[in-house]
């Protein structure tokens, strides 16, 4: 079993669509614990795992979902044999003006 808080990084990255300074939720679906980043001018958003309340554990599933001027959803298995875990998050682009929010 993982230690519930060591530090366990994971990242995403928006696709060509997503939109940059955007919020990303990262909601783990075991605890329901959540923590919610803007992504940088690169349109990236990293977590520590260890972080979340509850912390985490191996194979915990971690929703990750971009809300703000563009949304999009993906997950990530924590598989704690990885340093580091990254994803691409495939984005839509609302409309001019449109905005969703947390």
């Amino acid at each position: 079993m993982a230690n519930p808080y060591a530090p366990h990084i994971i990242g995403t990255t928006l696709d060509g669509t997503g939109v940059a300074n955007t919020s990303v939720i990262f909601k783990n679906r075991t605890t329901g614990n959540r923590q919610i980043v803007d992504t940088d001018s690169s349109k990236r958003a990293i977590i520590d795992c260890a972080e979340f309340t509850e912390g985490y554990s191996n194979s915990d599933v971690i929703e990750v979902t971009n809300v703000g001027a563009s949304f999009g959803g993906t997950t990530i298995t924590i598989d704690t044999g990885e340093g580091m875990q990254t994803s691409t998050l495939t984005c839509t682009a609302l409309a001019s003006g449109a905005n969703l929010s947390m």
